[in-house]
């Protein structure tokens, strides 16, 4: 779910977008296709974005899409890509983040765009999927299995930290979401000794 422009937007299976804009008392659906399965919206620098993939008619087949909404009822396909999932947006540092996996090579992409409307996309290195992403303290967080969280600093560097699957830790985990809150919280990685890494 995402809140912006005075108006909530929340997005399911089957095609469903559902808005209100009376704090939640009353929903308007809006019905796209029944083939496309959305994963994420997101509100970013002005504007809602819907992730996820569409079904097509040959058994097995699907592709990745991105759409975008400037009030959250009007919705207006950005990307798409073959035999791939979309999943969240962010905004930082003068330009639009969204995540992406090529299913068949578990290969995972960051999509980005200046304006929300052209995307470039390129190879995560490593391989695996990514759930999320969110942008704070100067970096985009995206986070996936085993739980993995990957940095992109502004200049569009990328490294990847994993945590270990050692008594008491979560490396046999997946991180679904990640958010930025106003009060840092630290996460540390147990393998060398702890240190923190990232402050959300």
């Amino acid at each position: 779910m995402a809140f912006g422009l005075g108006r909530f937007v929340a997005v399911g299976d089957g095609g469903v977008i559902i808005t209100s804009t009376n704090s939640g008392q009353d929903w308007q659906a809006l019905q796209f296709p029944s083939s496309i399965y959305f994963t994420r919206v997101n509100f970013a620098n002005g504007q809602f974005f819907a992730t996820g993939r569409q079904f097509g008619a040959q058994l097995g087949s699907f592709e990745g899409l991105l759409w975008s909404s400037a009030d959250g009822v009007n919705w207006v396909p950005r990307y798409a890509a073959e035999n791939a999932v979309v999943w969240g947006v962010a905004y930082g540092a003068s330009r639009y983040i969204a995540i992406a996996v090529d299913a068949p090579s578990n290969t995972a992409r960051a999509l980005s765009s200046f304006d929300g409307t052209q995307w470039t996309s390129t190879v995560i290195p490593g391989n695996g999927w990514l759930y999320d992403i969110t942008f704070g303290n100067g970096v985009f967080v995206a986070v996936g299995p085993p739980t993995q969280i990957d940095l992109f600093g502004e200049t569009g560097a990328t490294y990847r930290i994993e945590f270990t699957d050692q008594p008491g830790t979560m490396g046999w985990q997946t991180l679904q979401q990640v958010v930025v809150s106003s009060s840092p919280h630290t996460v540390a990685d147990s393998n060398p000794p702890p240190r923190p890494f990232a402050s959300l």
